[in-house]
């Protein structure tokens, strides 16, 4: 998911909910090498990325759902 998520962020990171400043919750879960390093960088707040992150997929799913229906 490393490589591939600078070419996904333009599609993904306008749908998350974030307030200002707030840093990218999609990259903060792709950062790390592996699980162990996963989670030793977790500051108690991956359960909300992990949350933030699935509105902002369900959210970009809709979208595309509602594109598709108009061209069906």
């Amino acid at each position: 998911m490393q490589a591939e998520y600078a070419n996904m962020r333009p599609y993904v990171v306008g749908y998350l909910h974030a307030d200002e400043g707030d840093e990218d919750a999609f990259e903060s879960l792709v950062a790390a090498e592996d699980l162990g390093q996963f989670l030793k960088t977790d500051d108690g707040n991956m359960i909300a990325r992990i949350t933030m992150t699935r509105e902002a997929l369900t959210l970009y799913g809709e979208h595309l759902r509602q594109l598709a229906a108009r061209t069906a």
